[in-house]
């Protein structure tokens, strides 16, 4: 096989390689499915977001204190202040913890709630301006401290 050929049959596995890398990448939370959340801490990957995101189904495998941070900003060159929201909602829609943050750029939301196994929880995330939506980018973690 010749050099060539052996370079061109890299550059297709690589091309395919990031394109798979790409298409996981950039599947949203919302995307993630119903999960249980145990006592180790977990990074969610970034996602991006139109006005807010809402969590399929998060089921509590462990009794503690969940703790849940986000790292979220906007990404529509605005220079006007975002009103950034997180929040730990019941399967009915109640707000059972919420942390909001006024801020332009890049803003940081934490929040704790105590928890008990097999609990259903869903995580809010939202980015506006005077009840319109903004584009934005968010990231976020989550653990549940019991002790152990």
């Amino acid at each position: 096989m010749t050099a060539t050929r052996k370079s061109m049959r890299f550059l297709t596995v690589l091309a395919l390689i990031c394109a798979m890398v790409l298409s996981i990448a950039s599947t949203p939370v919302s995307a993630a499915g119903v999960e249980t959340w145990y006592s180790q801490f977990k990074y969610e990957p970034s996602f991006p977001i139109n006005g807010y995101n809402l969590t399929p189904v998060k089921t509590m495998g462990v009794s503690g204190e969940l703790l849940v941070g986000a790292w979220m900003s906007t990404t529509d060159n605005s220079t006007t202040p975002a009103v950034f929201t997180l929040e730990v909602r019941s399967t009915s829609g109640a707000v059972l913890a919420r942390d909001t943050v006024t801020s332009t750029g890049r803003a940081h939301v934490s929040i704790s709630l105590n928890v008990t196994v097999g609990q259903k929880v869903q995580i809010y995330t939202g980015i506006y301006t005077n009840n319109s939506a903004r584009k934005g980018e968010v990231d976020y973690s989550h653990e549940i401290y019991n002790g152990n």
